[in-house]
């Protein structure tokens, strides 16, 4: 029959001892620590400094890789919100990459969104950033634009009362 025995003095605490029998149990021959060889292991050695570098430069990569995507493209979309060619006057060639262009930009938000590297929601916002400074650019210059006209008006008042006093 096996007994197992914890001994309680302060060095050996919380070793579990496989003895024969009470009677056969001398706690000087018993020898500390586990000593295993690992020459046979089938589980191949692997440097985990190289690995986590590895893995470093490709995320580096690729982030590199979609800042510059979205950088030409958010650069892209911002000429196209600079043109000023009327919808009927434009080529199924010019609405086609509008339509690619917004395209590219989504697909690079959802890809960022599923990126468990990047924070939660940075393509969402990236996006919602791009959207927001493109809409102030489209106020600053619609106010521009109300602002010349109301000056076109006021000529136009001046130059009726001049003529109307003729």
């Amino acid at each position: 029959m096996t007994i197992q025995k914890n001994q309680k003095n302060q060095k050996n605490i919380g070793k579990t001892y496989t003895l024969s029998s009470d009677d056969d149990f001398d706690p000087s021959t018993i020898k500390s620590g586990v000593k295993l060889k690992n020459d046979k292991s089938t589980v191949p050695k692997t440097n985990v400094k190289e690995k986590f570098e590895e893995v470093v430069k490709e995320t580096s990569d690729k982030n590199d890789r979609v800042k510059f995507d979205a950088y030409e493209l958010s650069s892209k979309f911002v000429k196209i919100l600079q043109d000023t060619t009327l919808e009927k006057n434009k080529g199924p060639i010019q609405k086609e990459h509008e339509k690619d262009v917004v395209g590219k930009l989504i697909n690079i938000a959802i890809d960022l969104n599923n990126d468990e590297t990047q924070k939660e929601g940075i393509g969402s916002i990236g996006l919602a950033t791009l959207l927001f400074n493109c809409v102030l650019k489209q106020r600053n210059i619609l106010n521009e634009l109300r602002y010349e006209k109301s000056i076109l008006e006021e000529r136009i008042l001046r130059l009726e009362k001049l003529g109307g006093k003729d």
